[in-house]
C-alpha cells in the first residue's frame, strides 16, 4: 500500500480594539490531496484520488461590562470534496455563539453558553453549556459543567463504497449530552487536575456487520452512555532544583467505561474504545541547548487489549528558528486500536519552524 497527501492552509486574520472591547476577524483556506494506492506496484489495480476544499470566515468580539466577560461572534464555512470513489458533493455552515462569564460572586464563578448552527444537512440547532466554579482557596478550584455536542458525519461515512465497506448517505448526526463534575490545585511548582465525567450519546455512528458474510455497513448504531475518571500530575522541577536538567515530569489517566461492551451485531469502532490510559511525560535539557521530551503511554482497549508506547521528540532553537525531530512508536512496538488492523511501526519525522514576531 500507498499514499501520498498534499495540503495547503492560508489563513489571514486581525486583532483590534482594548481591553474592554477586543474584535477579531479571520479568513481560511485549506486544500487536501489524497492519492491512495492499494498496492503501489501495480498502481491501477485500485487508486483513489481525493481533493477536499474549506473555505471559512469568522468574526469575534470580546467585551467587558459591569456583569462579566461577553464572547460574540459568528463563522461561514464551505467544503466541498472531489473524489474518484466518494464522487461531488458539498455542504456549509453557517452560525453564531455567545458566552458568558459572571463577575465572581463572592467565590464563584459562572459561565453559560451557547451556539446556534445552520448545516446545510441537518438545519438550525441550539447546543447550550453551563459551568459553575467555586475557589476554595487562591490554588484550589472546584467546578462542574453540563453542555452538548454534536458531530456531523463525514464524507467517508456517508459516501466511501469499496468490496468490504458500504457508506450510508442516509446518517444522520451524533448528539451527546455530556456531564463533569472535578477540582483542580495550582502553584507554580505543581499542578493537580482530577474530574469525573459522563457522556450520553444517541445515534452514534459506527461500522457494523449484520452477519459474517456481510461487508461493513455505516449506521447510526446506538445510543451509548461511557463514564468516566481522569487524573493528571504535574510538576516543574527546575522552579525549585534550577541547576538540574529535568523540568516538566506530569502523569495523567484516563479511565472509560462504557455500558454498551458487545452487541448483536459486529461493531468495528465502538465496542473497541480506550479503557484505560496513562501518560508519562518528561523533559529534559542536554548541554543546556537541546531539548528531550519523552511520550510513554500505556493504553488497554475493550476486545482489542493492550500495549506500551514510547515517543520521543527533539528540537532546539537558534533564534527564530527551531529544528525538531520526532520518532513515535521509537521501539517499533507492534499494537493495533482495531482488532486485525496493526498500526504503524517507529515513524520518524523532522522539520523546521521559522517565527517571526
Amino acid at each position: 500500500q500507498a499514499e501520498h497527501t498534499q495540503t495547503t492552509f492560508t489563513k489571514l486574520s486581525a486583532e483590534f480594539g482594548n481591553d474592554n472591547l477586543n474584535y477579531a476577524i479571520k479568513g481560511y483556506w485549506r486544500n487536501n490531496k489524497d492519492e491512495f494506492l492499494l498496492d503501489k506496484t501495480n498502481p491501477e489495480f485500485y487508486k483513489n484520488n481525493h481533493m477536499t476544499n474549506i473555505y471559512g470566515g469568522e468574526l469575534d468580539f470580546y467585551f467587558s461590562t459591569s456583569l462579566g466577560k461577553t464572547s460574540l461572534g459568528g463563522e461561514y464555512v464551505y467544503d466541498k470534496i472531489l473524489s474518484s470513489n466518494l464522487g461531488d458533493h458539498n455542504r456549509d455552515r453557517k452560525g453564531v455563539f455567545l458566552e458568558h462569564q459572571f463577575n465572581r460572586i463572592s467565590n464563584f464563578i459562572i459561565s453559560v453558553s451557547g451556539f446556534v448552527y445552520n448545516y446545510s444537512t441537518i438545519g438550525w440547532k441550539l447546543w447550550p453549556g453551563f459551568e459553575v466554579g467555586y475557589k476554595l482557596s487562591e490554588s484550589v478550584n472546584i467546578f462542574a459543567n453540563v453542555g452538548k455536542a454534536f458531530r456531523i458525519p463525514t464524507y467517508t461515512e456517508l459516501y466511501y463504497n469499496d468490496r468490504i465497506t458500504i457508506g450510508n448517505p442516509m446518517l444522520t448526526y451524533e448528539e451527546t449530552l455530556n456531564f463533569e463534575i472535578g477540582a483542580n490545585y495550582f502553584n507554580p511548582f505543581f499542578q493537580l487536575y482530577s474530574s469525573i465525567f459522563r457522556k450520553e450519546g444517541t445515534n452514534l455512528i459506527d461500522y457494523v456487520k449484520l452477519d459474517e458474510g456481510s461487508q461493513w455497513q455505516a449506521m447510526n448504531f446506538s445510543s451509548v452512555n461511557t463514564n468516566g475518571i481522569e487524573f493528571s500530575i504535574s510538576s516543574n522541577l527546575q522552579v525549585f532544583f534550577i541547576k538540574q536538567p529535568f523540568n516538566i515530569v506530569s502523569l495523567k489517566y484516563t479511565y472509560l467505561n462504557s455500558d454498551k461492551e458487545s452487541s448483536e451485531y459486529s461493531s468495528r469502532y465502538l465496542l473497541q474504545y480506550l479503557k484505560h490510559q496513562t501518560i508519562l511525560t518528561v523533559g529534559h535539557d542536554f548541554f543546556g541547548d537541546i531539548n528531550f521530551s519523552w511520550f510513554m503511554r500505556y493504553e488497554e482497549r475493550v476486545n482489542v487489549g493492550d500495549h506500551f508506547i514510547t515517543d520521543l521528540k527533539i528540537d532546539r532553537s537558534f533564534g527564530f528558528v527551531n529544528l525538531y525531530l520526532k520518532a513515535t512508536n521509537l521501539f517499533n512496538v507492534p499494537y493495533n486500536d482495531i482488532a486485525g488492523i496493526s498500526l504503524p511501526g517507529r515513524w520518524l519525522v523532522g522539520g523546521v519552524k521559522i517565527s517571526i514576531e
